[in-house]
């Protein structure tokens, strides 16, 4: 009976984690402060922190786009943009045949800034990103 009781609860917090952040996320980091997983991290915090109607799909993904460079000023601020696209795959024939991922919705930030500022940034683009999902109605789309 206890190897079930402890299964079930294993399942049961799967299943929680799972609904938490049940949309695709690809993330792609130029960023010497943060790696691709830590961006995916980050992306899945800020989502299950602020909420969104992201609907569970394969034709709709989350896609994080950060580049960071040293500035050439030589005084250790970073030049940074910092892109957050929610996109939706596309096939479409003729006349105009298409096929492939379209941005549907975007928030993005950019500048100059110490590494703290850059991060601070990170997260205002994503809490931005994800509060404006949050208010999708996913039945009627965005207005």
């Amino acid at each position: 009976m206890r190897k079930w009781q402890s299964a079930a609860i294993v399942v049961l917090a799967w299943a929680v984690a799972g609904a938490a952040q049940a949309f695709t996320i690809k993330t792609e980091s130029e960023n010497p402060l943060l790696t691709a997983d830590a961006l995916t991290a980050a992306t899945q915090q800020m989502a299950t922190t602020v909420g969104n109607n992201i609907p569970d799909s394969p034709d709709v993904k989350v896609y994080v786009f950060s580049k960071v460079s040293p500035s050439t000023q030589g005084d250790g601020r970073f030049i940074f943009l910092h892109r957050i696209e929610l996109r939706r795959a596309f096939n479409a024939g003729p006349p105009y045949p298409y096929a492939g991922w379209l941005p549907i919705e975007s928030r993005e930030r950019y500048g100059v800034g110490s590494a703290d500022e850059v991060r601070a940034k990170l997260d205002e683009a994503l809490r931005d990103f994800f509060t404006r999902m949050k208010q999708v109605d996913p039945v009627k789309g965005f207005k």
